[in-house]
């Protein structure tokens, strides 16, 4: 089972992939967007210009066509004539022009050196049948047409267009006009060759950009990783630096928060594990001290036995009620809250009388007044038994350290929505340096004093707490020489 578990856990290790595998792989596929958008661009481009191409030779095809047909019509001209007439004026374009019956009447290429040869052949090319070109059929049944070839033989490939010059309704010539592509590949290459250096300057400068924001990350992360590696050995004392992308620095300040609350949990775990040690070594001490006294002899004397017994009996009970607040907070802070408590409805006043009857022999023995000022019909939803324990708590501080024939008041304060418990007392008050942490765990103002008149240390952090799963809040004011004013605030109606 061990090595089935560690088999798996070492599968799991070994999936995880390290930040340079994704810093490779966004680098491979950049450049591969990048040169799949340079293609996808230049064949754009390419396109472009060859449809602005054949576009542009259609318009000369219909201008042509429409100069001859005028020329034949108003000046009695020749179309072949006419045709040898406008060689001069083209450049990089042949010129066909061919008969109705498909014969070939006019040759730019032959009628004309222009030192110039396309896909079609050269001047002395006599074996071209264009009366077979699919363009020069559509023109002869009236069609203005063009058509991209592909030759098979080694010569270029080129555009061609062909539009019908018409004797009334009847299609007379042929007017046909070609251009090799490589004419295009030479105007466009240059351009192309401008898009790739800018789509290679573009890849240079992502992948520095890439690169510097991965410095610019990974050393920071590897940082914070070795930190949190820190605090699980706990070594809090070492803080991550501030680093200048926010998210980083965001993450670094938490982890920073994160040690230092963590390093105050260590010192409280500490600190508590101490004041357990003490508060319980103490009245164990006592105990068996008293029991190696009575060993020795002391049982023997009545009087002896019963004063031993009786002060055994007491650290028996101190060490019973240390162990029950540290149950009962354990039990606060571990379980869930629909575990923990029973919300009903309860009034407030036999909460407090309820108190009354368990603090009133104590109260007796000092003579102590105590009174409550609660409205009869008062209510709230809270759990009776945590809440009457942290009453109960107050009111039994409140009547331990007050004086004799004084007097300790509850004061109940029931709003729409909360509900305010104050417990008041005339006792020797608590300075100011004090009560910023009265409700920590074994913090006494008056150690002495606190295990002489039994207290455990933890009555007041068992306060907060119940009122901590009730959703509010504990407050304290005091004056010394005067008195100690304790208040709880709790929701009316329960929120847990």
């Amino acid at each position: 089972m061990r090595g089935s578990l560690q088999h798996s856990m070492k599968q799991k290790v070994n999936t995880k992939t390290s930040l340079w595998i994704y810093y490779v792989f966004s680098v491979f596929c950049l450049a591969l967007t990048l040169f799949f958008v340079s293609h996808f661009a230049s064949n754009t481009v390419r396109g472009h210009v060859v449809e602005y191409v054949r576009k542009d030779l259609i318009e000369k095809a219909m201008i042509l066509g429409e100069s001859i047909q005028q020329s034949i019509r108003y000046r009695g001209a020749e179309a072949v004539q006419e045709c040898q007439h406008l060689n001069a004026n083209l450049r990089q374009v042949r010129l066909l022009l061919l008969s109705s019956d498909g014969r070939l009447l006019c040759d730019s290429m032959k009628d004309d050196d222009k030192g110039a040869a396309d896909a079609e052949g050269t001047q002395n090319d006599e074996g071209i049948d264009f009366a077979r070109r699919t363009e020069v059929r559509e023109a002869l049944l009236g069609i203005v047409s063009s058509k991209t070839i592909f030759d098979d033989s080694s010569g270029p490939s080129f555009i061609a267009v062909a539009a019908p010059l018409r004797d009334g309704t009847e299609v007379q010539y042929v007017l046909r006009l070609s251009m090799p592509l490589t004419v295009i590949e030479q105007e466009l290459s240059s351009t192309i060759l401008r898009m790739r250096i800018a789509g290679l300057i573009c890849a240079v400068t992502l992948l520095a950009v890439a690169t510097y924001l991965f410095r610019q990350i990974s050393p920071p992360l590897d940082e914070i990783r070795l930190g949190a590696e820190r605090f699980a050995r706990g070594e809090f004392d070492e803080r991550l630096p501030d680093y200048r992308i926010r998210e980083i620095a965001a993450l670094a300040s938490a982890m920073n928060r994160m040690g230092a609350q963590l390093r105050h949990l260590e010192e409280v775990r500490s600190d508590f594990v101490a004041n357990v040690s003490h508060e319980l070594k103490t009245p164990i001490t006592s105990i068996k001290g008293f029991v190696e006294t009575l060993q020795d002899g002391a049982m023997d004397k009545r009087g002896d036995l019963e004063r031993f017994l009786s002060i055994i009996s007491r650290q028996s009970e101190r060490m019973t009620s240390i162990i029950d607040d540290l149950l009962t907070l354990s039990r606060l802070e571990s379980a869930r809250m629909p575990e923990l408590l029973s919300i009903s409805e309860h009034r407030i006043k036999d909460i407090v009388l309820a108190v009354f009857d368990t603090c009133a022999p104590i109260a007796q023995e000092k003579n102590i007044s105590l009174q409550v000022d609660c409205p009869v019909e008062s209510t709230f939803e809270v759990d009776r038994s945590l809440m009457e324990q942290a009453v109960l708590n107050l009111v039994e501080n409140a009547v331990k350290y007050s004086g004799a024939e004084t007097e300790v008041t509850v004061k109940v304060e029931s709003g729409t929505d909360t509900v305010r418990i104050n417990v008041h007392d005339h006792g020797p008050g608590i300075s100011d340096q004090h009560l910023s942490r009265l409700f920590e765990r074994f913090y006494r103002v008056d150690k002495a004093r606190s295990r002489t008149i039994g207290g455990t240390g933890l009555g007041l952090a068992i306060v907060k707490h119940v009122v901590g799963v009730h959703k509010g809040s504990v407050s304290v004011k005091s004056t010394v020489g005067t008195g100690t004013s304790f208040t709880i605030e709790v929701p009316r109606l329960a929120r847990v």
